[in-house]
This record gives structure tokens, sequence and C-alpha cells, in this order.
């Protein structure tokens, strides 16, 4: 899985990436696998979550390693697959029409596509647009990550760091052109794994990073 999320952001011209697990074992892991990335003209540095914190804490985590540059965010269970390159502007979210909104956090757009308000899963509809693991902001997203509440579930919520920086600066969406998997269950993996097969299959294209 870790290949296709970091092919995603060097095709977004990103080098310089910072892999959070969520124990050192697992940091162990995956450092073994990819090493420093200079394999695949990436270079890689590695730290741990050490418990589940939410989202936007991968950019208290990151403090030091962001900067004073903009960041993306990829989430790594998460397959893109675009007809077009992705380019990483920053304050932009990507959504993806969905049969189920309320399995995912959704925003709800203004006749001009204009933000108006995102949700965590909710439970009535209120708009078929869901926010996708890839998020490009500004540093101000770690200053605003620092000041955020947890919610109920103890965790800091990317819909609230999204929403507070959307009336600070501003944020863009961008529809995604292609095909987004969030392979959070066995379902979504088997599709993925479908779609991934038959490219690879039926045209020249290799999906996901190769040495």
């Amino acid at each position: 899985m870790i290949y296709y999320p970091l092919q995603t952001l060097k095709d977004m011209g990103i080098v310089d990436i910072l892999i959070i697990t969520s124990c050192q074992e697992q940091r162990r892991l995956f450092e073994q696998q990819l090493g420093d990335g200079s394999t695949f003209d990436l270079n890689l540095q590695y730290t741990v979550q050490e418990s589940p914190g939410g989202i936007p804490e991968a950019f208290i985590i990151g403090e030091l390693f962001i900067g004073i540059s903009d960041v993306t965010l990829i989430l790594g269970d998460n397959v893109i697959i675009t007809n077009k390159k992705i380019k990483p502007l920053p304050n932009t979210i990507y959504t993806y029409k969905v049969k189920d909104p309320s399995s995912y956090g959704v925003a709800v757009l203004s006749e001009t596509g204009d933000l108006i308000d995102v949700f965590e899963k909710p439970k009535t509809y209120i708009s078929d647009n869901a926010i996708i693991g890839l998020y490009t902001f500004t540093r101000e997203a770690v200053v605003i990550a620092k000041g955020l509440k947890p919610s109920k579930r103890n965790e800091l919520e990317i819909v609230d760091l999204i929403s507070e920086l959307n009336i600070r600066e501003g944020i863009e969406i961008e529809e995604l052109d292609g095909f987004w998997f969030d392979c959070g269950n066995h379902n979504d993996l088997l599709d993925c794994a479908n779609l991934v097969r038959a490219i690879e299959q039926r045209t020249n294209k290799i999906v996901g990073l190769y040495e």
C-alpha cells in the first residue's frame, strides 16, 4: 500500500517526504523496505505518532520537517489513480463523488463551487462530495492544528482544521479526475486491486513506485 501514496506525491513533484508510522516497529519495517528513498528518487524521513491523535496531529509532529514551506499530506491507505497530473496548489482539498457519503468527511459547496462547510461522516445526506485523503495547505495548517481541541472521539479532526483554514485564508476545491480508493475495508481493497490489475495487464502503465 505505501507505494501508491508515495507515487502520488512523486507525480505531484514532491520528493521530500516524512513518513509517520504508528509505532517504532512499524517505522523500522518501513525504513527497512524503503530506506532513504534514493532508489525511487525520493528523500524519505521517518517518525512515529505514539498514539492515535487524529489527522491534524501529523502537522504538529512534522512541524520541524515542514519548516516554513507549504505542505501536502496524503493518508497511507488512500490509492489515487488520476487521468491528469495533480498540481499541489496551496490550500486545496480534493473531492470525489461517492454513493455513501456517511462513510466519509464531505464538503458542502455553493452553486459556484466554493466551499461552504465540511462535515465528518454525516448521518443524514448533505452532500456526495467526499473529501479524499490528500490535502495541500500553507504552513498556517501547523498553527491551526496546535489550537484545535479534540472531538468526542478524543482526536483532532481534519474537518475542523479545514473549516478554520477556510475562514483564515480560503480553501479551493478540486474534484478528482480519476479513481480514488480509501482502502479501509476488504471490499474497497479488492475493488482497488482489481482496477490496478486491469490497468497493468491491459496497458503499459505501472501503478505505484517500482525499482
